[in-house]
């Protein structure tokens, strides 16, 4: 792997590491110290390619100097000013004279090298300033990273312990809400028998039974309550008029008739009619018949005992002269009543029309009389 991927690796495995540290005093130990060892050696790899670049690149460079510094004696020797020709200078017939020559091309290139190694070591000590230059940034910009993620890593502690500590104040909050419902249940109860005991106490046991009892108002309460629902009108099929939701449709379950029922007289969910509650009782399609029926029976009984009343009570007849009966012997009447009246109905038409709507109403079809 090259550096740019060993990188990617060791910020990955950081980043894990941040992690599993963010958990505080859950955290895993083992896999915290296995992170940090693998960090430790990508980067031990990172400074080992690092350090084998540096050397193949001071071996080249090294390859370089060595064939600038040939062309460099070459042209030393081509350039230097001996006075004479440089070839006269090893045209030597005496020992002396050789020596003397080796002597004087000695000292040439000694200085001519000094004046260029002058020049180099200038140029290498303002390279190193500048590389100093650079480490330090460097460093000091390493320290406000280091600085920065171990203040990243303490900040990152505190928010796991604060989130930790926030839990178990939450499960304490809880807890203590629990014990104080259950505490006010348990006052509640002890107000209860507290009161039962002052009422004994103060009526004694033969007035006992003039005190009201809980349980016998509880059922008076509940009593009251079922009448007041029963006596409610009965609708079934209760649906939202339209998409505003400001007012109902429902049937009646005696009649079947569609009434309409704004929203403050009714409340809950069409979809849960059992759960509606107000002015109307709810019911559903299939209990409707039986309301139905009631309804009828009611209708037809009071039907019935309304013709049983126009029946026995007077009947609005035209007026006649009032004639006395005669007595035994006289065959002009039977019974006390005259022979021409005999034969006419007691009471009016209409009477028979109203039992046959009501028998058409209640069975369906028209009942024979015996």
């Amino acid at each position: 792997m090259d550096i740019t991927e060993i990188q990617s690796n060791i910020e990955k495995l950081q980043y894990e590491l941040n992690v599993e540290n963010q958990r505080g005093a859950l955290k895993n130990g083992t896999k915290v110290a296995n992170l940090e060892q693998e960090i430790h050696e990508l980067t031990q790899q990172i400074e080992a390619q690092k350090l084998q670049e540096k050397t193949a690149e001071i071996e080249a460079q090294h390859e370089v100097r060595v064939a600038e510094s040939t062309k460099e004696i070459a042209y030393i020797f081509d350039n230097l000013d001996f006075g004479v020709p440089t070839k006269e200078l090893f045209l030597n017939f005496t020992e002396e004279k050789a020596q003397a020559s080796y002597e004087y091309v000695r000292s040439m290139l000694e200085a001519a090298v000094v004046e260029r190694e002058k020049v180099s070591l200038l140029k290498i000590k303002d390279l190193e300033e500048k590389n100093a230059s650079l480490e330090s940034e460097n460093a000091k910009i390493q320290e406000k990273y280091d600085a920065s993620a171990q203040e990243n890593g303490r900040l990152s502690l505190e928010l796991s312990a604060a989130k930790l500590q926030i839990t178990d104040v939450e499960s304490k909050r809880d807890a203590a809400a629990t014990a104080l419902e259950d505490a006010n249940k348990q006052l509640e109860q002890a107000k209860s028998w507290n009161d039962d005991l002052q009422k004994q106490i103060a009526v004694g046991a033969s007035a006992a039974a003039n005190v009201i009892e809980v349980k016998d108002a509880k059922e008076r309460f509940f009593e009251e309550r079922r009448k007041e629902e029963e006596s409610k009108p009965v609708i079934y099929n209760v649906r939202w008029k339209d998409d505003g939701h400001k007012s109902y449709l429902a049937e009646l379950a005696t009649t079947d008739e569609t009434i309409e029922i704004t929203w403050f007289e009714l409340s809950g969910d069409p979809e849960n009619p059992s759960d509606m509650k107000g002015k109307y009782r709810v019911v559903t399609a299939e209990q409707a018949p039986t309301f139905r029926t009631e309804y009828l029976a009611k209708q037809a009984a009071a039907e019935a005992e309304h013709v049983g009343a126009d029946s026995n009570g007077p009947v609005a007849m035209e007026e006649h002269p009032v004639t006395v009966p005669a007595f035994q012997g006289d065959d002009s009447t039977a019974g006390g009543l005259d022979k021409a009246d005999a034969g006419t109905p007691v009471a009016d038409k209409t009477v028979e029309e109203r039992l046959q709507a009501l028998e058409l109403a209640v069975f369906g079809t028209k009942v024979e009389a015996a």
